[in-house]
């Protein structure tokens, strides 16, 4: 019977610490800004570079390549501190034209 209270006392306080632990991750300005982003996908068309960092937060990673004249560029983002999925942008000549998970 003792065995069995301390497994019981025992699980209380794994499961106190394992939500107290997600009760503590903080989500920060960027975290918000993705998030909205995400809901939002098709409101980001059309935006300049400065107005989707602006808009998004700071992105991950970014990938350009000049072709003709013209620059095509990838953003990445992806959540700063969770690290959940991805949210892919992308750029010709500075304007946002394609948005994609």
């Amino acid at each position: 019977m003792r065995l069995q209270t301390l497994t019981a006392a025992a699980l209380v306080i794994i499961l106190t610490t394992e939500s107290s632990a997600y009760s503590q991750i903080k989500y920060d300005d960027n975290d918000r800004k993705l998030l909205y982003c995400r809901g939002n996908k098709s409101a980001l068309l059309g935006l300049s570079r400065a107005k989707l960092r602006d808009t998004c937060g700071i992105w991950a990673r970014t990938h350009v390549s000049i072709r003709k004249n013209e620059e095509h560029e990838q953003v990445i983002y992806g959540y700063t501190f969770h690290g959940g999925p991805f949210l892919y942008v992308y750029l010709e000549n500075g304007i946002v034209t394609a948005v994609q998970d």
